[in-house]
């Protein structure tokens, strides 16, 4: 039996995690949408009806406006709310009325993913909630085990921009031309890069095997811990002060240089996303001949967060969700970027320097408050990339009564 309203979904994660949810959504008797942007979308897609956007971005406000008057869509889903076409669509959802969704990797990893209505992260709804005074209603969910996923994104990955360059080579297909992505490299070097990154990962499980023991036994004061994000990651780009990781990691060696103890060091860890498209080895080795840092900064691709985390005395992010995973073990953390914890009052209010010098501890009971509430409120377990299906069907098993509640 159909339910009153419609469910369009646009760009999803890596993969055919939005194909999974299309399908859930159908067999509660919800239709679905699918608009694709590029050949990756629609080699991944699938719903009750798919359709391909092939107009300039700038004419994409229009479209949509159209479609929404053309189909009683009750909620749009999108992955990354900061993508130019998501955030054209979150604007006009607000407009129209329209429930607008974003999913996004968990902000408590692994076994998570987040979703939330209106946005993630800085555009997130749920610092309002918390700071309200939030009280939980239900236990926290548990997270699913998936174990490690990241062959599978580099799989996903690969397949993705082969597909999103086989459908705007002009001398070929001539379609999707009018797309702009959200990464600056052609599907030819993104492909390069996802092997790449196949091959980093092999080589620095080999290199690395070791080098976590040899920063501990060298550090006789302070282990700062700060995880480097994606290069284009959204709160790099658009919620945070610095634009680039380069510009941060600048800002970090500099104010580790001005405050720290001699006998501290600080550890950068390469995001693993990120492995095959970026490398700051020469950047980082600039800085700290530039300060005089020799044996005391530290950059390493391989070693797990939790690994990390079990020998941090502090943690600097601009907004990592290692940030709120070193919270949960009541690590001081301080945060750069507009970032949940930040906003829930979580995180060190000290500048750089301060917290250099002596980190101000962690609110335990805090800490433990906000992550029932965060889990509760946005996090739901699952991954994007493995048991996909079973993850899509408890998304929407929790969503239908919000959805169409009267």
């Amino acid at each position: 039996m159909s339910r009153r309203g419609d469910i369009l979904l646009l760009q999803g994660p890596l993969g055919p995690f939005f194909k999974d949810l299309a399908i859930a959504f159908s067999q509660e008797g919800v239709p679905t949408h699918k608009i694709n942007f590029n050949g990756g979308d629609a080699y991944f897609s699938g719903a009750d009806h798919v359709v391909d956007y092939l107009d300039p971005p700038d004419q994409w406000g229009d479209y949509l406006q159209s479609y929404l008057e053309s189909y009683p869509i009750r909620a749009v889903f999108v992955y990354g709310d900061m993508r130019f076409y998501h955030r054209v669509a979150a604007k006009i959802c607000g407009e129209r009325g329209v429930l607008f969704y974003a999913f996004e990797e968990g902000y408590l990893r692994p076994g998570y993913i987040t979703l939330e209505a209106g946005g993630n992260n800085a555009n997130s709804l749920f610092p309002d909630v918390f700071l309200k005074g939030c009280k939980n209603t239900s236990a926290p969910p548990k997270p699913l085990l998936v174990g490690p996923v990241h062959w599978w994104q580099i799989n996903y990955g690969y397949r993705y921009y082969y597909m999103k360059d086989a459908h705007t080579r002009p001398k070929k297909y001539k379609k999707f031309q009018g797309y702009a992505h959200h990464r600056p490299d052609n599907g030819y070097i993104e492909r390069i890069k996802w092997l790449k990154s196949v091959w980093r990962k092999v080589y620095y499980d080999i290199t690395e095997q070791h080098e976590l023991q040899n920063i501990t036994a060298q550090c006789t004061g302070k282990l700062f811990f700060v995880p480097l994000q994606v290069a284009i990651d959204s709160q790099i780009l658009y919620h945070s002060p610095y634009g680039t990781i380069e510009t941060f990691i600048e800002h970090i060696i500099a104010g580790f240089a001005q405050s720290a103890s001699p006998e501290d060091h600080i550890l950068f860890k390469h995001h693993p996303m990120d492995r095959g498209f970026n490398h700051y080895a020469k950047l980082i080795d600039q800085h700290i001949d530039a300060h005089s840092l020799q044996g005391r900064v530290h950059y390493l691709f391989s070693p797990s967060v939790h690994e990390i985390l079990d020998l941090t005395t502090a943690c600097i992010t601009i907004n990592s969700t290692v940030g709120v995973e070193a919270l949960s073990k009541s690590i001081p953390t301080l945060m750069l970027g507009e970032a949940i914890a930040k906003s829930c009052g979580l995180t060190s209010g000290q500048s750089l320097v301060e917290f250099f010098k002596v980190p101000e501890p962690a609110d335990k009971q805090g800490c433990t408050h906000f992550l029932e509430a965060l889990k509760v409120h946005t996090q739901f377990p699952g991954s994007f990339y493995k048991q996909r299906k079973d993850t899509a069907q408890y998304v929407v098993s929790c969503l239908i009564p919000d959805i169409f509640s009267p």
